[in-house]
């Protein structure tokens, strides 16, 4: 099995970067996709201007496709304007 193949098949800890439109609605939805699943991220900030609102989120112990198919769903948000994801490995 490759390198490649075999940190695909370990977890990681996932980090989101969010930009939206400044809404409340914003970080409720972006959180829901989480609590559906059980999770509860390690860290969730948050900062608004009147422009624009920043998110980051970050979710220990995903599989990488599952991060990425979280960030996919963020992408068809109504209030997201982009979703940046970086996936680090786990220590051990």
């Amino acid at each position: 099995m490759s390198a490649e193949a075999l940190a695909a098949d370990q977890p990681v800890t996932a980090r989101f970067a969010i930009t939206g439109v400044p809404s409340a609605q914003l970080l409720s939805r972006l959180l829901e996709g989480f609590a559906q699943q059980d999770m509860l991220p390690r860290s969730v900030v948050a900062r608004s201007t009147a422009d624009e609102m920043e998110v980051e989120i970050e979710q220990p112990g995903l599989m990488r496709h599952r991060a990425e198919l979280i960030a996919e769903k963020m992408r068809v948000m109504v209030l997201v304007e982009s979703v940046g994801l970086v996936c680090e490995s786990e220590p051990g």
